[in-house]
């Protein structure tokens, strides 16, 4: 990632997302934001944030839902807590049980169904 930009990083997932769409018109595809990274905020986040927000354009195009969770990894302070992130770039256990929160009502949107 460092050695590219924001830009040439988030046209690499637009073509694969267009890739996606040419094969397979009808399908859905949830995008999701690159995850928040490191301890506490700096340059590589900043980067990240830089990212995320291009590829948030894609929201609504050709079948893309983009799904932004990042802050509900953090801290109030910004940081990352070991319990959520144990290397501060892969969900632990306690990551995973907030990535599916977050993700499955728009996944239930998006396949039509409800909860009981």
């Amino acid at each position: 990632m460092s050695r590219n930009t924001p830009e040439e990083i988030a046209a690499g997932i637009r073509a694969i997302c267009g890739e996606v769409h040419q094969r397979q018109p009808g399908a859905k595809t949830v995008l999701m934001a690159i995850f928040p990274r490191g301890p506490k905020p700096d340059a590589t986040r900043g980067k990240l944030e830089a990212i995320n927000k291009l590829l948030a354009e894609l929201d609504g195009k050709d079948g893309i839902t983009f799904l932004d969770i990042g802050a509900k990894f953090l801290e109030p302070d910004g940081s990352i807590a070991r319990e959520t992130m144990g290397d501060f770039l892969h969900p632990t256990a306690k990551g995973y049980e907030i990535w599916a929160r977050e993700l499955e009502p728009v996944l239930n949107k998006l396949l039509g169904e409800t909860k009981p």
